[in-house]
């Protein structure tokens, strides 16, 4: 039992160690993990947003506020769902609009479009395993059964806000 509790703790110091001497300025150079230090690499937030914004999106029924905290996480404040659900598509645009094109993209097969034929066989794969069309699928049924039932009709009430709120960023 001795034996593997010190080789489980060897197994944590040799990683550790690599980090953190890798992450040690080195004279002229800076640390040498580069790009994926995880302060100031490619992991680290962009550009502070500037303090206090005034963001005005048709289609909003009532105020919404967001507050960005210092790790740059929004925290949205709305009085309906609807509203807090375009604030969210907003934000994501805002904050990620690379990222949800590239998942659309990768769920539908079609990132040979955007970074060219080498990931052909990625597209392959995801077309074969269909999730495009299952999405398809569901918000076919969501709008056949939106009128019939509650649930579903807020369901798309809220996918519906969520794309128009990204779409309100991306034609500003």
């Amino acid at each position: 039992m001795k034996r593997k509790v010190v080789n489980l703790a060897l197994s944590f110091i040799g990683p550790i160690a690599l980090i953190v001497i890798l992450s040690m300025p080195i004279g002229p150079l800076t640390g040498g993990l580069g790009i994926i230090q995880p302060v100031g690499g490619i992991f680290d937030n962009g550009a502070p947003e500037p303090g206090d914004q005034t963001i005005t999106l048709t289609g909003l029924d009532a105020e919404v506020e967001v507050i960005i905290d210092h790790l740059g996480i929004p925290h949205i404040y709305a009085e309906s769902t609807h509203d807090a659900m375009m604030a969210l598509g907003y934000m994501h645009a805002k904050d990620r609009l690379f990222q949800v094109v590239m998942q659309n993209a990768f769920a539908a097969g079609r990132v040979s479009e955007i970074v060219g034929g080498y990931a052909a066989s990625s597209d392959m794969f995801y077309r074969a395993i269909g999730l495009a069309r299952s999405a398809q699928d569901t918000l076919d049924w969501y709008e056949a059964n939106a009128a019939l039932n509650p649930e579903a009709a807020e369901a798309l009430d809220g996918v519906n806000a969520l794309v128009e709120g990204a779409n309100v960023f991306i034609n500003s």
